[in-house]
């Protein structure tokens, strides 16, 4: 019998159900972008984005969507809200609107 699942378990799949390479391109710019003497790092959602868009170009399952419908899944699938794997990892994460409209990321190392 399958049971309602608690509020741990609906995040544990949740995490399962994003793509390795979403975590990978969050990684990558989260490294790029990092500040040594602060630990807090923000950049444009963009950036995540075209990276997951380019990853997404070279396995069987997307190879032949458009770029457009590349973003497509990745906005409909929810892959960007990553907030809570990385607070659980121990960062302080916002997602804010930049003044020229585009979405930004900050993360701040947890003290």
């Amino acid at each position: 019998m399958i049971e309602p699942m608690t509020p741990a378990e609906a995040l544990k799949l949740r995490n399962k159900l994003i793509p390795d390479f979403v975590y990978s391109a969050f990684n990558e710019v989260l490294a790029l972008n990092i500040n040594a003497s602060n630990g807090e790092a923000a950049f444009y959602q963009g950036e995540v984005v075209n990276r997951i868009v380019a990853s997404m170009a070279l396995l069987d399952t997307y190879k032949d969507l458009s770029v457009n419908e590349r973003h497509r899944v990745v906005r409909d699938a929810r892959w960007l809200n990553v907030e809570g794997e990385y607070r659980l990892k121990g960062w302080t994460v916002t997602r804010e609107n930049g003044e020229s409209g585009g979405a930004f990321f900050v993360f701040k190392a947890s003290r």
